[in-house]
């Protein structure tokens, strides 16, 4: 071997020698080192994500106590827990069921109330937020009792009542006048008293009862107004007494009083200022942001009320899973508790005054579509009225909030696809009737809607009639074909006609009616 060949050798060695190190190298150090830099990265990202929602949790928590102070006192004001470390353990909770029912009835007795009947219900643990499976956030304790006294007796209690340091209510009862004399029967009312699953919450042992001791620091939450008020005067104002405020008989528009009648209707007026959005939290058992609305003029809200979402659940939620096993198990089925994108303002008599359609769910709000626009309701702080009163969204605030600009632009994207002809709607083979217009709603899940006023052998009715509803599900307009030709279709909205071809949109053809003499050239019907 040359000294040339020797050093080319040399050289060659030396190239594989330092390619093989830095293979090694790359493979043993550079690129697991490359990886792990890239994945703190990551989880640096992800912490200081985290940390912003903390943050910002920390902010909502703090903006709800101020709503709410009474609500920064609940591990206080809750029944108290058990000894035992296991969730509100049966004899515990019949324990402190037994307590409250002596509370409230010494209470009762105090406020001159007579024959009383109690009838507690089972303790509710499926109403309650799930903070995980079988993993309510407090347990709901319910009593119902009927009884005899007079306006002053209860004032008395309702007053008495609400200045008892716990997390309790009256969700709903029924005042009859007697025949005789001034006294009163209380029908059904309703209480409910939480009993809280966190293990802040005092201790029985240690309360020595189930009324909290306020000591030191520790200051009673503030209750009813604190305005200063004498609630002693309602009984100046007895509704059951003429001169009181009653209710009045709807077209009695005269100076006498009409005592309360089952007739009586409400208007959105007399139910809208009462509707509030009373619950919002995030649900690790349905992974979604949950949200309640309250009506005191709705029964179904007293007794079952809704669980509200802003979108469909995700099929991993513990919830989508206990459903899917669910479907074998009827037991199971019947317990669950699904949330809906869908609330009816409903007054006494049952009437829907308003369709709610939840568009977002943010920790002190909900965005939601009534009658085509988009609104806000804040929590606790405002109520329907105020949320129906205030201005819409504008088109710019839907836009940087990512959400659709309402009835219009669903309108827009609503398309006649095409007009056709079909001999099985056609009796006469005539090809003068038989045509259907088919319509596309990209927005509603790209559905398709065949309309027609021929009937087919199979069809009980002709498919005149159709509802548009946008991505969310809530109902903009409904028409009804008319006439449906070769070259075109006509079609009632709210009992004026118009025309579209094969190709246009919804907005433009309901933009624009026909005309009094147009309609009746082409025999459409009056207008």
């Amino acid at each position: 071997m040359t000294s040339r060949e020797r050093n080319l050798a040399a050289v060659l060695l030396a190239i594989v020698l330092f390619g093989g190190v830095f293979m090694l190298a790359k493979a043993v150090y550079l690129d697991p080192a490359a990886e792990l830099d890239k994945k703190l990265a990551q989880k640096r990202g992800e912490l200081s994500t985290r940390e912003a929602e903390i943050q910002q949790e920390a902010k909502y928590v703090n903006r709800i106590k101020e709503l709410s102070p009474r609500l920064a006192q609940w591990s206080k004001l809750s029944l108290p827990r058990g000894d035992s470390a296991s969730r509100a353990a049966e004899g515990h909770v019949g324990s402190v069921q037994n307590q409250y029912q002596k509370l409230i009835h010494d209470l009762l007795k105090k406020s001159q109330f007579e024959r009383l009947t109690f009838t507690p219900a089972k303790p509710d643990y499926r109403s309650a937020p799930q903070l995980g499976p079988n993993q309510p956030m407090y347990t709901v304790l319910s009593f119902s009792f009927d009884g005899e006294t007079n306006l002053k007796g209860v004032v008395d209690f309702i007053e008495g009542f609400y200045k008892l340091p716990l997390l309790h209510q009256i969700k709903s009862f029924t005042l009859e006048r007697q025949r005789t004399g001034d006294g009163l029967l209380v029908k059904n009312m309703h209480v409910e008293v939480l009993l809280v699953d966190d293990k802040s919450v005092e201790l029985i042992k240690k309360r020595g009862g189930i009324l909290p001791k306020f000591e030191g620091k520790d200051k009673p939450p503030v209750v009813l107004s604190p305005a200063g008020r004498n609630y002693q005067d309602i009984l100046e104002r007895d509704p059951f007494t003429p001169g009181g405020r009653v209710a009045r008989r709807p077209g009695n528009g005269g100076e006498e009083d009409g005592g309360p009648t089952e007739n009586f209707s409400e208007s959105k007026e007399d139910v809208f200022p009462f509707v509030r959005l009373s619950m919002i939290y995030y649900s690790a058992y349905y992974d979604a942001w949950i949200a309640q609305i309250f009506n005191p003029s709705s029964k179904e809200d007293f007794h079952k009320p809704l669980l509200l979402t802003d979108k469909p659940l995700p099929p991993g939620s513990p919830f989508m899973q206990e459903k899917k096993t669910a479907e074998k198990n009827k037991g199971l089925a019947e317990q669950l508790v699904e949330p809906t994108t869908r609330y009816q303002v409903k007054n006494r008599a049952k009437e829907v005054m308003l369709d709610i359609q939840i568009v977002r769910i943010e920790p002190l709000r909900i965005i939601f579509q009534a009658e085509g626009e988009l609104r806000v309701l804040p929590l606790r702080e405002s109520n329907l009225e105020a949320a129906m009163n205030e201005d819409p969204l504008s088109k710019e605030e839907i836009k940087k909030l990512g959400l659709t600009s309402g009835r219009d632009e669903t309108l827009k994207k609503v398309v006649l696809k095409e007009l056709k002809y079909r001999k099985d709607r056609d009796a006469d083979r005539k090809q003068v009737k038989g045509y259907e217009a088919i319509f596309v709603n990209p927005d509603n899940k790209d559905e398709k809607a065949v309309l027609a006023v021929d009937m087919l052998p199979e069809e009980f009715d002709a498919p005149e009639k159709w509802v548009v509803k946008d991505r969310l599900g809530a109902e903009l307009i409904t028409l009804q074909v008319v006439r449906v030709d070769k070259d075109a279709a006509y079609f009632k909205v709210d009992k004026k006609f118009h025309r579209i071809k094969a190709g246009e949109n919804l907005a433009a053809a309901t933009g624009k009616a026909l005309g009094d003499a147009e309609v009746k050239a082409l025999k459409l019907g009056e207008p």
